[in-house]
């Protein structure tokens, strides 16, 4: 049987696969810290089994062990049958072993349990809910109407197999989101103004011409370095994973809101020329998660930095 999702449902739904994302973050780190992989694993399925029963309206008690779920969905007068009982089982277990007697997982367990959690929850969003667990999304929660509206259309895109506007449309909404911290505003260069260059200088025409440019192209790359330091702080401040945002900027274009020559008011939108697509659909998937998970962050976070 198909079962109807609740909003509310398929924000809890879009969290378990943000846990499952969260778990192969911490899986790539060293012995014992990558065993708590198995915590976000465990969390992610049992939010998927509360969805499950709630949505069949199937008497589980609160705090019921994994055991009861298959047992009580299947007795149901429409009955639902889970996959991967006994996988599931195996990685409760695990999961006890670890959190109440410090015992766990090594590598290659860690790896399975992700797979088989993984595959658990794509087949409960495909077989009890008609939906893909990749298009389930947090995108809905984010306040920033432009954000939202790009991320939006760049999921669209997907659908239309158009990489390059998700991509594309995912840079952009980043840059919004960038924009709305407050602590990305830039530092007053301690450089002297061109103005002043004369007092540097010999006061020659041709030596002032020289140094002029110089100094303009030092200013420029000293405040863009400052630039990229305030965001690296900022993105640090949030919680962001600064690998993840690297892979992130290698896979979207470079982009920079710009103004028309005698304007004061921004234009719009420059992109960097020559980009071309280098990544595929579960990349902009990827992609658009990121941002999404970058946005809350912004939106939820009391604004004192």
């Amino acid at each position: 049987m198909t079962l109807e999702l609740t909003p509310d449902q398929v924000t809890r739904l879009a969290l378990a696969r943000y846990l499952l994302q969260n778990a192969e973050t911490l899986i790539k780190n060293p012995q014992p810290f990558c065993s708590l992989a198995l915590l976000s694993l465990h969390d992610a399925v049992e939010m998927v089994l509360d969805v499950v029963a709630e949505a069949a309206n199937a008497p589980v008690s609160a705090g019921a062990n994994f055991a009861n779920y298959w047992n009580t969905l299947k007795s149901l007068a429409d009955p639902v049958d889970l996959p991967l009982e006994r996988q599931m089982n195996r990685l409760n277990r695990s999961r006890v072993a670890l959190k109440h007697h410090g015992q766990w997982p090594n590598n290659d367990q860690l790896t399975t349990h992700l797979d088989t959690a993984k595959a658990f929850i794509e087949d409960v969003c495909d077989s009890v809910f008609a939906t893909s667990l990749s298009e389930i999304s947090l995108v809905e929660l984010i306040k920033n109407e432009k954000v939202r509206e790009l991320l939006r259309d760049a999921q669209q895109a997907i659908g239309r197999n158009n990489l390059r506007v998700a991509f594309t449309n995912a840079a952009h909404g980043m840059l919004y989101g960038l924009e709305a911290m407050p602590s990305f505003d830039f530092p007053a260069s301690p450089l002297p103004r061109q103005t002043e260059l004369r007092n540097l200088s010999p006061g020659t025409q041709d030596f002032d011409s020289l140094l002029r440019p110089l100094a303009k192209e030092i200013d420029d790359t000293f405040r863009a370095t400052i630039s990229r330091f305030r965001r690296t702080i900022a993105l640090v401040s949030l919680g962001i994973d600064l690998s993840s945002y690297n892979k992130f900027e290698k896979l979207t274009p470079a982009v920079l809101f710009f103004r028309q020559e005698g304007s004061a008011e921004r234009s719009g939108i420059a992109e960097r020329a020559g980009w071309r697509v280098n990544g595929q659909i579960e990349d902009a998937r990827w992609c658009i998660d990121f941002v999404t998970n970058f946005m809350l962050r912004v939106e939820g976070r009391e604004r004192s930095y």
